[in-house]
């Protein structure tokens, strides 16, 4: 019985010593990563021969696919910060359609801005929707020439 009373005792101790742990460092559930998109990425994505076969590229896209599934997630999950990770990811797909149109690949912006038009709707995307609709708008008029 005194062994019981001992073990009793040893797991509330250790369950309060967790409590306090967690309310020494709070988690910030609502804070969303920063992105994963980085100069670097797209440093080596501008120098690369191709639009799309390049490593940077590579990155790139693996980067925007793991932001992409975690936005999905939170909004499925309904996580008090799915808006905002809506809001990177579309911000990053203008990025990178960005990087892409000023390199002279237009498919590849295409594509991106293309994300950002099927994905997006709503008057929370109404900005970025916009701007990916001018975008392509003044793609589809300029004449595209080979990547540098």
């Amino acid at each position: 019985m005194a062994e019981s009373l001992s073990l009793q005792r040893e797991g509330g101790i250790a369950a309060f010593a967790g409590v306090l742990l967690l309310l020494a460092n709070p988690i910030v559930a609502a804070e969303p990563p920063p992105t994963l998109l980085t100069q670097d990425m797209f440093n080596r994505y501008r120098g690369e021969r191709t639009c799309e076969a390049g490593p940077g590229y590579g990155q790139i896209r693996a980067s925007l696919r793991a932001e992409a599934a975690a936005a999905r997630s939170a909004r499925y999950l309904q996580h008090d910060d799915a808006p905002e990770q809506e809001r990177r990811i579309a911000a990053d797909y203008d990025r990178v359609a960005q990087a892409a149109a000023a390199r002279g690949c237009p498919d590849v912006a295409r594509t991106f801005w293309g994300y950002i038009l099927e994905d997006y709707a709503g008057p929370e995307h109404e900005a970025i929707r916009r701007r990916a609709e001018t975008a392509l708008g003044d793609l589809n008029t300029t004449p595209t020439r080979q990547p540098q």
